[in-house]
């Protein structure tokens, strides 16, 4: 599973040269579980990798899925704030 996560994470880093990548809950587990193999992998399969060592971190929120959820009760006033605020 590590190797075909870096396989994935190669092919993000070839399309959009992030300075680094977070992974959250269940990915975070595999770079515990191989934190020298996940980054090899990625290092070898993607062009900007071969470069310059790209960071791969654990995302710090102790609770990620709640991020997607303060993004949801955010939309309504993202997508028109004038409306939510009742503005004529």
């Amino acid at each position: 599973m590590v190797d075909r996560l870096g396989l994935g994470i190669a092919g993000v880093i070839n399309i959009l040269n992030p300075d680094r990548v977070v992974l959250g809950a269940f990915h975070s587990a595999l770079l515990a579980a191989a934190p020298e193999r996940l980054p090899g992998v990625v290092a070898r399969r993607s062009h900007w990798g071969r470069c310059g060592e790209i960071a791969i971190a654990p995302a710090e929120l102790e609770r990620p899925e709640l991020a997607g959820a303060a993004e949801l009760a955010w939309a309504p006033v993202l997508a028109d704030p004038l409306e939510v605020l009742g503005a004529p």
